[in-house]
């Protein structure tokens, strides 16, 4: 304790110290046990959250994946089981093969960059054109009738 702390106390008398001292005790008690039960929580969600969106990442990659290597499929059609099995061991082969790289650090960097520019180059045209596509139509709808076209032709 400081010594401002015990220059207080000793002026207290002996009944009230002690029923300070029970009172701090209790305090403490109370507020570690609500800490803890926190922590615990905490510690809970912090372990399984990165594991349940591991498992929805990699159980919507393959269905992705079949449903883009189906042909004709439909919104209502559910993709075959073995297509989406197939795809998940693919993905399950390239991770442990990701993670068995016995390399320095610079392969796995180098195979990130030779994957990511393809992909950065179709993000760019998705990009481009969603700009493009805006600066055109500038979110408006269709007219419906005739003086809507003439005011949206005058407009321009």
């Amino acid at each position: 304790m400081s010594k401002l702390a015990t220059q207080y106390l000793d002026r207290i008398p002996s009944e009230q110290h002690s029923r300070l001292d029970n009172n701090i005790s209790a305090c403490r008690q109370e507020r570690r046990g609500q800490s803890r039960d926190g922590n615990i929580h905490l510690a809970g969600f912090v372990t399984y959250a990165p594991f349940i969106g591991l498992f929805t990442t990699f159980d919507a990659m393959p269905f992705a994946l079949a449903a883009a290597t189906t042909a004709k499929p439909t919104p209502d059609d559910e993709r075959a089981r073995w297509n989406r099995l197939s795809w998940a061991i693919f993905a399950a082969l390239v991770l442990m093969g990701t993670l068995l790289i016995d390399g320095p650090l610079s392969v796995l960097q180098t195979a990130s960059i030779v994957v990511g520019l393809p992909v950065l180059i179709v993000l760019w045209l998705g990009v481009t054109a969603f700009f493009l596509k805006y600066n055109h139509t500038g979110w408006r709808t269709k007219p419906s009738c005739s003086k809507d076209k003439e005011a949206t032709h005058e407009s321009r």
